[in-house]
């Protein structure tokens, strides 16, 4: 029932091919083609198609409703959206092609929705202490519905006193797993947003964030970080290059992302309900879910 890899869009295009699939799981990087930098990269442009109100097919609007639907979800993974035709679009966390993930796009655009139901769907795609996530958000109230969650390791504030702690501590993981054989806890270091967590960091912490980004999805430690369009001219291209796979969310005035990121367009999405991002030949656009 799911596709893997350059396969999922192909299987994406109607629904009786996908339930005769396999596997669905985003295994490799959606919008950096193997071993190159995001500024050297080539991506397709996009084909205007229309993509279909999941309403009017009755399909899943929430994470509740989607397991409901299409049964078990893969284990070991996040789920990032709802496909058109009703198929879950998730990222393999034991596969660490995709590396780091940034969640781009304008204010009020979905980001944060976005980043709330992938932290949410661990829950569901994990084994009780097998993943945990720690939260930099300058937005505490956009994540009270986290805060109990079992998953959930810290919650902070970007001037947090120990947000630093948190960033060397981590850092000292990547270090120590890179030596030693990787543990079995995947952990996620979610932030929301990049710009306001970067503005409380020396240099020596800022690049220990980079690495984390980086380095840290090879041994178990992934960073979902959030950034707003207009706020993308304060991020050094290094960091930005940390982040091997792009979501974008609603984009007003797309040209200045289009130059960072060497796209030729960027398929429009309905601001807080949609998001897309390359993938292999084509590009993938799906709806974002509720985190309930």
């Amino acid at each position: 029932m799911y596709v893997t890899g350059e396969n999922v869009l192909r299987s994406l295009k109607s629904l009786s091919h996908f339930r005769q699939s396999q596997d669905r799981r985003m295994t490799t990087a959606p919008s950096s083609p193997e071993g190159q930098d995001f500024q050297n990269a080539e991506y397709p442009e996009f084909e205007p198609d229309t993509l279909v109100d999941p309403l009017l097919l009755a399909l899943p609007k929430n994470l509740a409703e989607l397991a409901e639907q299409t049964g078990p979800l893969p284990s070991h993974s996040v789920v990032v959206g709802l496909c058109e035709d009703g198929m879950p679009l998730t990222i393999d966390l034991t596969n660490p092609s995709p590396g780091s993930i940034l969640i781009l796009g304008d204010r009020q655009s979905g980001k944060t929705r976005l980043l709330r139901t992938m932290l949410k769907s661990v829950e569901m795609t994990f084994p009780e202490d097998a993943i945990g996530f720690s939260l930099i958000t300058r937005e505490p109230g956009d994540y009270l519905a986290l805060t109990g969650n079992k998953n959930c390791l810290e919650y902070l504030t970007p001037n947090h006193s120990t947000m630093l702690d948190l960033i060397m501590n981590l850092n000292r993981q990547v270090e120590e797993r890179r030596r030693n054989q990787p543990g079995n806890t995947r952990v996620i270091l979610a932030i929301d947003d990049l710009a306001s967590c970067l503005q409380w960091l020396d240099e020596e912490n800022y690049l220990r964030l980079a690495s984390i980004a980086r380095h840290g999805p090879r041994y178990g430690i992934w960073t979902f970080a959030v950034l707003d369009a207009e706020s993308i001219g304060t991020i050094d291209r290094p960091l930005l290059s940390s982040f091997r796979s792009h979501f974008f969310t609603h984009l007003r005035k797309d040209r200045i992302i289009r130059s960072y990121f060497g796209l030729n367009q960027i398929p429009p999405c309905t601001a807080g309900d949609q998001a897309c991002t390359p993938f292999g030949i084509d590009w993938l656009r799906f709806w974002i879910l509720d985190n309930n």
